[in-house]
């Protein structure tokens, strides 16, 4: 246990009588099994319950070698700028019912609690855990699993988004996240790391209208990323739907499949160099929120100014009501459809400024796009809606 001295243990000493005042608590490391209980019993008053509401007053670290196991429902209350700090293990699954983490005084963001910091924790698990008003989930190292968890109104005081992840590559599954201020998921663009985002629900997140996805993510691991069947619906004209960037370093693998992705400024971007993906059997709707026609808008936007690979193929999915439909920039490349592996895309009516663009294509490469369907019959009518190397001399031919 640490104390520490503040000001009305100041006053107290010069008046002449004590004042308790409450320290972080530290787990033992010791291979102990913690509780919501043991932290009431060993905290000296860290950690409380009142009417059958846990609540947290300072910051708690469960240590190397050590599990808090949270099995039954359960309240928990954190007080204004503090964190749970897990270097050993954290178990919140109740099998039935739920456990609920938020804030004691959730008034203002800066009233939230600071959130969780996990390290070096792949056995822990979020399970049918509701984690709102904190400041952001920070996962270090730590292949850990989130199962069907509600994350929600959460700031960013601990990191830029509901769950950061670094080095690791968590599962994240069966979630709803819900107006957090910033993006539903993230990490850092010089940090690697290959989530697995699978059935979950995003809904307005990036809520502070900053220039974020509701998936901000940067370089893969050894792993493919796999984005397969989440629902995904923005509001905020700044923020995405999904981007996948590796300008500043490494590489990454994409499987981007059986998504439904509609009402945000664009709907999926891969940006930089040595990324590839399959991009398969994906709704991709009216992302049309961006004001600025040239600065996002697209159903699918693959760009890259380096040599270094951009690729991706897309088979059978629908893209329509965007600002542009697919844009393919600098030195990217998509694969929408071969002769001997058609693309069976429905693409249509995407454009702005009274325009179609189904494709919008500025890249050097030449891109085929055989066998998907463009919202007419006629060759003509089709080429009208293509911008390529025939509107520009020096750009790649659809």
């Amino acid at each position: 246990m640490k104390y520490c001295i503040n000001v009305l243990q100041l006053i107290a000493v010069f008046f002449g009588f004590s004042v308790p005042v409450l320290g972080q608590y530290s787990s033992p490391a010791s291979y102990k099994v913690l509780t919501l209980d043991s932290l009431v019993a060993l905290s000296s008053g860290v950690v409380v319950q009142n009417n059958g509401i846990y609540q947290i007053n300072q910051d708690i670290t469960i240590n190397y070698l050590d599990t808090l196991l949270i099995k039954e429902p359960a309240t928990i209350l954190v007080a204004t700028g503090k964190k749970v700090l897990i270097n050993g293990v954290i178990i919140s699954a109740p099998q039935n019912g739920r456990v609920v983490f938020s804030a004691i005084d959730t008034s203002a963001t800066s009233s939230y609690f600071k959130g969780f910091k996990i390290s070096n924790s792949s056995a822990s698990v979020f399970k049918n855990t509701t984690i709102m008003h904190g400041g952001g989930i920070h996962v270090l190292d730590s292949d850990m699993l989130f199962d069907s968890c509600l994350i929600r109104n959460n700031g960013f005081s601990n990191v830029n988004a509901a769950i950061t992840y670094v080095n690791c590559s968590p599962t994240i599954r069966n979630c709803i996240f819900k107006d957090n201020k910033r993006a539903a998921i993230g990490s850092g663009s010089n940090v690697s790391g290959s989530p697995q985002i699978l059935n979950n629900i995003f809904i307005h997140n990036t809520a502070d209208n900053s220039n974020r996805p509701q998936l901000n993510l940067g370089q893969g691991g050894e792993d493919t990323i796999r984005i397969v069947g989440n629902y995904i619906e923005g509001y905020w004209p700044r923020s995405g739907g999904i981007i996948v960037t590796t300008y500043f370093g490494g590489s990454a693998k994409v499987l981007l499949k059986d998504n439904e992705i509609r009402n945000n400024r664009y709907g999926y971007s891969q940006t930089g160099g040595n990324i590839s993906s399959l991009i398969i059997n994906n709704l991709i709707v009216t992302n049309n929120l961006e004001t600025n026609i040239m600065q996002g808008g697209a159903g699918l936007d693959f760009s890259a100014t380096t040599a270094s690979g951009n690729a991706s193929v897309v088979r059978g999915n629908t893209i329509y009501d965007n600002l542009w439909g697919v844009t393919i920039q600098g030195v990217a490349n998509a694969d929408l459809g071969t002769e001997e592996s058609p693309g069976h895309n429905l693409i249509y009516n995407n454009g702005n400024g009274g325009e179609l663009f189904n494709v919008y294509m500025t890249s050097v490469n030449n891109v085929n796009a055989i066998n998907n369907y463009w919202g007419c019959e006629s060759e003509l009518e089709i080429e009208n809606m293509v911008y390529h190397g025939i509107d520009e001399p020096g750009f790649g031919m659809v």
